[in-house]
Formats: structure tokens, C-alpha cells, sequence
């Protein structure tokens, strides 16, 4: 018995199973520990090129689907590009990220969100994306990302992003047990961007204060609701000696970082990042995991939408994510009450002559959390 998801009417491609190092920026290769090298959560369902959140040709969403606009797509937020990746990206002359370099040195120009700890969005955006995310995130051109280019649907500066782009998806294979794993690497390449932008600073003698969390509650004056840049002379104590030299620093930071060692690395990212290491280490196993625990139940207020075709969407652990389900199935599920075996329970459906869940339903079943552990 096979189960399926919802793709808005687009093709699903499937992609050949990576390691965690190949999901990351290159430059970070060298200076990443061994576990690094184990397989990555494979993720075939969130397609950029093809995107699953944007319905297809043909497709007729009901009133209670979820997609985002095709002009923005899951890119309605605003990245923190570090120093040392602004720098590796205008270092390069690929005609590929020619756009890219074009957007980053526009950027620069404004000298809006231009400091020494890399590009960062303005105090506008971040008021905006507080109050909007939680509605309008991958509907709103308010939130689009100003490095998305949306007549291609391609991102403009990769492979030279921030973390929460390179880790995000709006669909996982391995349902929570892949959120989770993302989220943890998410955190580990955060903590390895403020470790290396403050390497850089410390080697360049420049001071900046930490950038502002994403979402931070903060006063607005008309400069920052009109996004004007810093004062001459607020401009020149931030910048130093580079000021009008901004991209000499950036390629100056990208240098940097790329002659560290391992060992040099190891000391750069402290006991902080050694502790995230720890976390998503165990986050990794359960992500690419082939087996459910042997018993199992039904997930206590399960949210089920009966659709007009006599199929069920269920929804769980992620608004993104839906499981769509036949009605044979969905009727199955009550039959899971965690108190006998999934062993038991095949067993007598196949004795009421009735189809029982395979072991990799089941554990699509699993990590949805439709069923889940016997609480």
C-alpha cells in the first residue's frame, strides 16, 4: 500500500542521495568534521525548479490548499549573507551569478544593511516579516527576497547563501525527523557564520555590533522606515578604512576564511559549535532511518480535510507538508491503537482480507506523525 503527496500538479524529480557536505556552501568542505560525510535526508519532493507549493497547469486547488505565489515561491525572506560569502561571490566571474554580483554590488551602493558582518536586511523588512510570516510567508512581493529573480525562479547568489536558505524546505521526505535534522544543521551553519565573520573582523581590526535576530521587536525612525543609509559620518566610524573600499573587505573576508585549516577552524568555532555538532548528530540518525517502532497509534486530534474527490488530506507536523491519503487508508488508521504490534495488526487485516500498510507506509505514516508512539 503505497501513500502519496500532494505536489500542486508539477513533477516530482528525484535527486541521488548526497552527503550533509555537499548541501553546504564548498568553501566550508575542507574545514567541516568527518561526520560530514554522512548521507544527507534525501528530499525529492521540495523541487525549486519545479515547485510543489505553486499549483500546476490543469490543477484546481480547493478553498482550503495551500500554495504559495509563483512569482515568490518560498523565497519571502530577506537572508544575512556573512562577509566572508559576499566576498566569495564577488571574487568569481562565472557568468552564471553575473545577476548575483549585479544585485550585491546595488546593495552595496545603498548602503542600506552594508556592515562589516556581511549584508543584512533593514529594521523595515525585519518589522515586516515579524508581522507577516506567519500568513504571507511565499504570498507576499512585501517579503520577496531581493536576490530572487522571479522570471526564472532561480536565486541569484547561490551558491554563495546563508544558512536558513540553504537548509529550508518546505517539504520532507522524512517528515519531522527531516525538519528536525535541517533545522539542526540550520543552527550548526548559523553558528559556523557568526564564528567566521568574527574571525574576520578580529583579522581586519573592524568592530561591529552582533546583527539583530530576524524578527526582533525594534523602534522604527523615518530613516529606517524610508531605508536610508547611515550618515556620512555614522558611515565612516562603522567602516574604517573601508569605507568606499566595502567590496575590497568582502573579497579581503573571503580570503581569509579560505586559507583556514581544519584545525585552525576548530578553534574558531569554540565549544558553541562543537555543541550544535552533538545536537545535529542526533538528529541525523532518526532523518534516514528504514524502520518504525513496533507499535504504533493514531495521532491524537489529527487535522483531516475529506477533499472533493472522497480523498483526505491530513495534516501534522507542518502546514507545508499535508499527506493526501485514500479513504480506505485514512478509515485504517483508527485501527493502529498502540496497544498491539504492527506485526498484529497486518495480520489481521490480511485476515479480514483487507490490505496491510507496508513497512515503508507505515514509516511514511511515522514520520508525517500520523501514527506516532503510544503516549
Amino acid at each position: 500500500m503505497l501513500l502519496g503527496r500532494r505536489t500542486g500538479g508539477t513533477t516530482v524529480i528525484q535527486r541521488d542521495r548526497a552527503t550533509i557536505r555537499d548541501t553546504v556552501p564548498a568553501l566550508y568542505g575542507p574545514l567541516l568534521p568527518p561526520f560530514f560525510s554522512e548521507s544527507a535526508p534525501k528530499e525529492s519532493a521540495a523541487t525549486c525548479l519545479c515547485c510543489p507549493m505553486v499549483p500546476g497547469p490543469g490543477c484546481s486547488p480547493e478553498p482550503s490548499s495551500l500554495f504559495f505565489d509563483p512569482r515568490t515561491k518560498c523565497c519571502t525572506y530577506f537572508p544575512k549573507i556573512p562577509n566572508y560569502l559576499v566576498g566569495g561571490l564577488l571574487s568569481g566571474a562565472a557568468p552564471a551569478l553575473a545577476e548575483g554580483r549585479r544585485r550585491v554590488r546595488a546593495r552595496i551602493k545603498s548602503r542600506v544593511g552594508v556592515t562589516p558582518w556581511g549584508l543584512l536586511p533593514g529594521k523595515r523588512f525585519d518589522l515586516l516579516y515579524l508581522a507577516g510570516a506567519a500568513h504571507a510567508f511565499g504570498r507576499s512581493e512585501h517579503l520577496a527576497c531581493p536576490y530572487h529573480d522571479s522570471a526564472s525562479g532561480k536565486c541569484t547568489v547561490r551558491p554563495w547563501w546563508e544558512a536558513t536558505c540553504q537548509t529550508w524546505f518546505c517539504k520532507h521526505d522524512a517528515g519531522l525527523d527531516g525538519l528536525t535534522f535541517w533545522r539542526a544543521l540550520q543552527r550548526y551553519i548559523a553558528g559556523l557564520e557568526k564564528a567566521l565573520a568574527s574571525y574576520v573582523l578580529n583579522r581586519t581590526g573592524l568592530f561591529a555590533a552582533d546583527p539583530p535576530l530576524h524578527g526582533a521587536v525594534q523602534a522604527l525612525d523615518a530613516a529606517d522606515l524610508d531605508e536610508r543609509p547611515l550618515p556620512d559620518a555614522d558611515y565612516r566610524r562603522l567602516w574604517g578604512r573601508f569605507a568606499g573600499r566595502e567590496e575590497v573587505f568582502y573579497q579581503r573576508a573571503y580570503a581569509l576564511v579560505r586559507r583556514l585549516t581544519r584545525k585552525e577552524f576548530e578553534k574558531v568555532g569554540g565549544a558553541s559549535l562543537a555543541l550544535r555538532l552533538r545536537v545535529l548528530k542526533e538528529a541525523h540518525a532518526p532523518a534516514v532511518a528504514k524502520r518504525v517502532p513496533p507499535f504504533l497509534q493514531r495521532a491524537p486530534g489529527l487535522a483531516s480535510t475529506r477533499l472533493n474527490d472522497g480523498r483526505y488530506r491530513l495534516t501534522s507536523y507542518s502546514e507545508f507538508d499535508p499527506l493526501v491519503v485514500a479513504r480506505a487508508v485514512f478509515l485504517l488508521l483508527e485501527k493502529f491503537d498502540g496497544a498491539r504490534t504492527n506485526r498484529q495488526i497486518g495480520a489481521a487485516l490480511r485476515r479480514a482480507g483487507k490490505a496491510a500498510f507496508s513497512e515503508r507506509a507505515l514509516l511514511q505514516l511515522y514520520q508525517a506523525r500520523i501514527l506516532i508512539k503510544p503516549q
